[in-house]
């Protein structure tokens, strides 16, 4: 946000949350004081603060309920980095998001010889992990990519990339 407020998070995944960073509470979310130096105050009952440089989620969603995307790339292991230093900007991050994005992934992934990097088309994600923000955000950036082990490449349309513009207080999911 443009000045430090009080933002309540609520998290809807079709399936279950498997790890949260802090400790969300089912029923009330995460409420975090939140500043324009992109900081997160999270209190706990000692009411002593701790703070994060972002809210953290994964889920375990039920395979039933993915849409495998059908455009993207293929690329080799080794130009993954290239991949996502072309793709994330276009996505809305800005650099420092986009270091924490390729440290994660970059370290994640299991061998292969070629990837299918999918774009989740954005109702599918919204569908998928719906959010709940109050006060709702003046711009929402939100993506998900889809990663798939190949044997060997194959041929696939790039997605359309329209890059949001960041206007006021924005959530980055």
């Amino acid at each position: 946000p443009e000045r430090k407020q009080l933002v309540n998070v609520k998290v809807y995944p079709k399936g279950e949350l498997s790890y949260t960073d802090p400790v969300y509470d089912p029923v009330k979310g995460w409420t975090v004081w939140a500043g324009p130096d992109s900081q997160l105050s999270v209190f706990s009952s000692q009411l002593s603060a701790k703070k994060y440089p972002y809210l953290y989620y994964e889920s375990k969603l039920l395979d039933s309920e993915i849409k495998k995307p059908k455009t993207g790339w293929v690329v080799k292991p080794e130009n993954m980095e290239q991949l996502f230093n072309e793709v994330l900007p276009k996505l809305g991050l800005n650099e420092k998001e986009k270091r924490d994005f390729m440290d994660y992934w970059l370290t994640k992934l299991p061998k292969s010889p070629y990837y299918f990097v999918g774009l989740v088309e954005k109702e599918q994600r919204d569908y998928l992990e719906a959010l709940s923000v109050t006060p709702a955000p003046d711009t929402s950036i939100r993506f998900s990519l889809f990663f798939e082990m190949l044997d060997q490449p194959k041929d696939v349309e790039e997605p359309k990339i329209q890059t949001p513009a960041r206007n006021g207080f924005t959530l980055v999911d």
